[in-house]
């Protein structure tokens, strides 16, 4: 699945469940009054076996959530950019496991860090025209990912 939108006309945020309950991913989303949700998706590194928490940064209109951590780098979005590595007061931070595309060039980093298992994988990147773009592909690998496999 592709989805991209202009962080100029919709709202590019972080929603944070409820502390300590597990919940389902479709009931998250918690729109303003005038918006409608357009995609949403699980975008952190979460430990499925032992504690269920994510690792890594987040971070919402400035408020930082979860702390960063050096293992996952974050992925911060502020003043219509998108960014690897944390802003401070950025309007979205979260950890990242990898990164396949920086500044317009491949550049992979932490790939040793989730390349064998298949799982849901999402890829994130900015276009030249400042719209945000999403990639999500089910039971991939790393390799999968980058190259269709």
């Amino acid at each position: 699945m592709i989805y991209e939108f202009d962080p100029k006309k919709e709202r590019f945020a972080v929603e944070i469940g409820v502390p300590d309950k597990l919940e389902r991913l479709d009931k998250i989303p918690r729109p303003r009054a005038d918006e409608t949700v357009g995609m949403c998706i699980n975008w952190n590194v979460f430990d499925w076996v032992k504690s269920f928490d994510g690792y890594g940064e987040i971070e919402q209109d400035g408020k930082q959530y979860k702390p960063l951590i050096d293992a996952f780098p974050s992925m911060s979005f502020k003043d219509g950019k998108l960014v690897y590595g944390d802003l401070p007061a950025a309007q979205v931070g979260v950890g990242i496991a990898i990164t396949l595309i920086l500044d317009g060039k491949i550049d992979i980093r932490n790939k040793a860090k989730m390349a064998t298992g298949k799982n849901t994988r999402t890829a994130c990147g900015q276009k030249a025209n400042g719209n945000i773009i999403f990639v999500t592909v089910w039971h991939r690998s790393l390799n999968g990912l980058i190259y269709n496999q």
